[in-house]
């Protein structure tokens, strides 16, 4: 993938990140869970701060439309 399109995706998702009250590694983490019960995020965390962020990111309420804007490229 492009540098370019990869700053444009990170953007991205900070702004959405900012708008949820969530950060951009919780909102991640929420996308990837919300692709359904068969996907499982394995994060590799070396801190309590990562952890309680981990489990933070299950708090992440992202409508059906939202995990779907992440599928086509739109976030």
């Amino acid at each position: 993938m492009h540098i370019g399109r990869q700053e444009g995706i990170v953007t991205q998702l900070e702004a959405v990140a900012e708008k949820k009250g969530c950060s951009a590694a919780q909102l991640a983490i929420a996308l990837v869970l919300k692709q359904g019960p068969d996907l499982v995020s394995i994060p590799g965390i070396n801190r309590i701060k990562y952890l309680e962020e981990y489990f933070g990111a299950l708090k992440v309420g992202l409508t059906d439309e939202e995990a779907e804007m992440r599928r086509c490229g739109g976030l």
